[in-house]
């Protein structure tokens, strides 16, 4: 349980630092803002449009109350009073059309609505024309069946001087001889104070708004594009130095936003500073192997010349030239061994990590060594599975398996034999020398890879054992991301594992 809280911790804390989060949440926001905002103004909009539409609708129900007193016994002298009404019953802006349908003769077929007066008026076949456009919108149709009752209606249509109105209210009554008809419009923006099927997005202050917060949300977007894009440069020109093709390379040439100038620089500096380190370190390998070499040169010739001058009989004499000898063959390899170490430190700060197959460099390490060790009577077997990708280098991979190789070749008796072998084991690829050889006592195990550091006595005198190998090992496989595991095996013998982590293709 402790292990998911965990699990669960670190991912959030890895969403909540990501850069790429943050840039996915903005995307989302200058998204989802929009959307939230237009939906409210929308809203707000459309309950102000509905009062206005109501207030003009009301406004359409009073005229038509206005009128009908004068309709129920219309006459030419109530002709005249109605049409000096109408100019002003339709104050700010309405618009009023009377229409009037006489009641259908059994002899006679039904002539339908006639358009009696309107306001503002026209003249001649215009007049015709406004009666056919109403009467085509079909809202007539439902009151020439059952004259009486009223609707509030916001439908929008075309006058006959190919105009657009919005009829608003129409209200009906039945009389002796026949049905009236009250209709008022306005123009549409006077209804609403725009067009009534205007898209909400065509607005004026709505284009300006929507241009501002794009103009934003691209300078913002913009702007985590570019440090994006910047920090895969960075990524690319780090990679190519460590792999070695950017001798020539500079962060700072590779930056474009001015503001990191100064971070670059440093990185700059830094990879300056490791170039002369390395170089430094490899010149005082050099220098220290000179510096040491020379005294023991003089020392190994000085002591040959006392072992000849003395005489073959002095026993303690030539004993002590002897121990000279011997003391200067081991300090002679202890400054190689540092040499070594010092040069590989070196190398190791300039080698570059890549997916690689570990199958093909172990069968080639394999054929090698199978004849190196044939020599001594020692037998390597292989037992090397296919398509073990890990990321590694494969310069320093071969050095750790000739240093396992030969190791176990040291401590391997004559017919004895030696085992290489490479497995996947639960995502990782296990990569182990098996050696036939008396082991290391239990306690030296977790001593057996420190630097000078050995344990056990060869079995073959042609090579000096100062505890490099295993440290340079380590030291390897740690720096490509690895584990090294060293045990004994119970039926005897000796096994150092290399483990590391399986990379997928692709």
């Amino acid at each position: 349980m402790q292990t998911i809280r965990q699990l669960g911790s670190g991912w959030w804390s890895h969403v909540r630092r990501s850069f790429a989060s943050k840039m996915i949440v903005t995307l989302v926001i200058f998204a989802t803002v929009p959307l939230l905002i237009f939906s409210l103004l929308r809203s707000v909009d459309d309950e102000r449009n509905a009062l206005l539409l109501q207030s003009v609708q009301d406004k359409g129900r009073l005229i038509a109350e206005a009128l009908f007193p004068l309709l129920t016994d219309f006459s030419p002298k109530k002709a005249e009073q109605i049409n000096a009404l109408l100019p002003r019953l339709a104050a700010e802006g309405a618009k009023i059309k009377l229409l009037f349908r006489p009641a259908p003769k059994e002899d006679a077929p039904d002539a339908g609505f006639f358009l009696v007066a309107m306001h503002p008026p026209v003249a001649g076949a215009a007049f015709e024309e406004e009666r056919a456009e109403i009467v085509g919108t079909g809202l007539l149709a439902e009151f020439a069946r059952s004259c009486g009752g009223e609707q509030s209606l916001a439908v929008r249509y075309v006058n006959a001087a190919g105009g657009s109105e919005v009829l608003t209210f129409v209200r009906s009554r039945l009389v002796e001889n026949g049905c009236w008809v009250v209709l008022t419009s306005q123009a549409p923006n006077q209804v609403l104070d725009a067009s009534i099927e205007e898209s909400y997005w065509g607005r004026t202050e709505i284009k300006l708004a929507l241009a501002i917060y794009l103009l934003m949300a691209v300078i913002v977007l913009v702007t985590l594009a570019d440090v994006w894009r910047n920090l895969h440069r960075f990524r690319r020109t780090a990679r190519a130095i460590r792999a070695g093709r950017g001798q020539n390379l500079s962060f700072a040439e590779r930056n474009q936003i001015p503001e990191l100038q100064s971070v670059v620089q440093e990185f700059d500096d830094l990879v300056a500073t490791l170039r002369r380190s390395e170089d430094l370190i490899r010149q005082a390998a050099e220098e220290n192997a000179h510096a040491f070499k020379g005294p023991l040169a003089v020392i190994s010739q000085a002591n040959e010349r006392v072992r000849r001058a003395m005489a073959e009989d002095n026993e303690s004499g030539q004993r002590a030239v002897r121990l000279i000898e011997q003391s200067v063959d081991r300090l002679d390899s202890l400054i190689s061994a540092a040499r070594k170490i010092e040069e590989a430190t070196a190398e190791i700060m300039d080698r570059s990590l890549q997916p690689i197959d570990v199958a093909p460099l172990l069968v080639n390490l394999a054929d090698d060594f199978r004849e190196v060790l044939g020599a001594r009577g020692i037998k390597l077997e292989t037992k090397i599975a296919s398509s073990l990708r890990i990321k590694a280098n494969s310069d320093l991979l071969e050095v750790c398996m000739e240093n396992l190789l030969e190791n176990a070749g040291d401590f391997t008796a004559e017919g004895g034999g030696v085992l290489l072998s490479a497995k996947t084991v639960g995502g990782e690829a296990v990569v182990a020398v098996i050696d036939e050889g008396p082991g290391v006592p239990p306690e030296d195990l977790d001593r057996i890879f420190e630097r000078y550091y050995s344990s056990r006595e060869e079995r073959t005198s042609t090579h000096g054992n100062f505890g490099i190998g295993l440290w340079v090992v380590r030291r390897n496989v740690e720096v490509m991301g690895g584990r090294v595991v060293a045990r004994n095996r119970p039926e005897g013998g000796f096994a150092v594992e290399l483990r590391f982590p399986l990379v997928r293709r692709g």
